[in-house]
C-alpha cells in the first residue's frame, strides 16, 4: 500500500461527564432551611412579639365581658356584653305580704240602770253601737231609749228605741258618716250595757 497525503485521524477530546441533576424539592428545602437559620436576631424578636401580641389580644377579647346590674322595684337585671352573650334577668323571690283582717274592737263600754248620760267618746266615720238589757231587772219589761248627741249638745241620732222584754235583749246599730266627738243619753227603767265598737 502506498502512503496517502491525508493526515492521520484525530480523535475528539474526552469530555468530562455532566454533573448529576439536582432535585428541585431538596434544593428548595435546603435553601429555605438555610434562609431560616441565617435570619438576623432582630427578625426573630419581631416574629415572637407579633405572635405574643396576637395571642394576648385574642385572650383578652374572650375574657373581658362587661357585666352591669341594676335594681328597679325589687328586680335585679344583669346584662353581659362581649362574645355576643345574651342578657339575663333574675326575678326576685316572691315574699308573702302579711295581711291584716280588721276586727271589731270595743272602743268604750258603758253600763248602768235607769236614766244616765255617758262620757264623751271619739269615733271614725263608720262605727257601731252594741246594746243589751235585762227584762228581769224591772218587772219583766221596760223601755230602753238611747239618743246620740254631738259635742255641741245637738241631737244627731236615735240608735236604740225598744221595749226590753223576753226575746228582745240585745242588738247592734251601725252608724255611717258619723265621725267626731259624741256622748249618749240613756233613758231606761232597768239595767243596760252599751259598747262603742270600731273596726281595727
Amino acid at each position: 500500500m502506498q502512503p496517502t497525503d491525508q493526515p492521520p485521524y484525530q480523535y475528539p477530546p474526552m469530555q468530562p461527564p455532566p454533573p448529576p441533576a439536582k432535585t428541585p424539592g431538596k434544593a428548595s428545602a435546603f435553601l429555605t432551611a438555610k434562609r431560616a437559620v441565617t435570619l438576623p436576631n432582630w427578625a426573630w424578636i419581631v416574629i415572637v412579639l407579633v405572635f405574643l401580641g396576637t395571642f394576648f389580644t385574642a385572650f383578652t377579647k374572650g375574657s373581658s365581658s362587661d357585666t352591669t346590674s341594676s335594681t328597679t322595684g325589687g328586680t335585679t337585671t344583669a346584662q353581659t356584653t362581649g362574645n355576643n352573650k345574651p342578657a339575663t334577668t333574675v326575678a326576685p323571690k316572691a315574699t308573702a305580704t302579711p295581711t291584716h283582717t280588721p276586727v271589731l274592737t270595743t272602743l268604750q263600754a258603758f253600763s248602768g240602770s235607769g236614766i244616765k248620760n255617758t262620757a264623751y267618746f271619739t269615733v271614725p266615720a263608720e262605727w257601731q253601737l252594741k246594746w243589751t238589757c235585762n227584762p228581769a231587772s224591772f218587772g219583766g219589761s221596760y223601755n230602753l231609749i238611747v239618743s246620740l248627741y254631738g259635742s255641741d249638745g245637738s241631737l244627731v241620732d236615735l240608735p236604740v228605741n225598744v221595749l226590753c222584754q223576753a226575746g228582745v235583749t240585745g242588738d247592734t246599730t251601725l252608724e255611717h258618716d258619723q265621725a267626731g266627738k259624741f256622748y249618749l243619753n240613756v233613758n231606761s227603767e232597768g239595767a243596760w250595757t252599751i259598747d262603742i265598737q270600731v273596726l281595727k
